[in-house]
């Protein structure tokens, strides 16, 4: 929400998620869609990480505890 990017598939996609593997503020709002809608969605700590930090590969924290998190969502296709 203070306009840091953490990921980005801008210049790529994402291919073959399953939404069990998401967090739960993407499995409540990617079933919205349908094939070619998109939507952007704001998505609160309980809904994503919660408390909990998010780190890279180094420890450096990408996602601060109780943060709210806006992502926005394309999708392409569904299979």
């Amino acid at each position: 929400m203070n306009g840091t990017v953490f990921d980005s598939t801008a210049t790529g996609n994402i291919a073959n998620i399953q939404l069990g593997q998401v967090i739960v503020g993407w499995q409540k709002s990617v079933p919205l869609l349908s094939k070619g809608g998109d939507i952007i969605v704001f998505i609160p700590p309980s809904l994503a990480y919660g408390p909990n930090p998010v780190t890279d590969n180094s420890g450096n924290i990408i996602i601060p505890p109780n943060s709210y998190l806006k992502f926005n969502i394309q999708l392409v296709n569904i299979q």
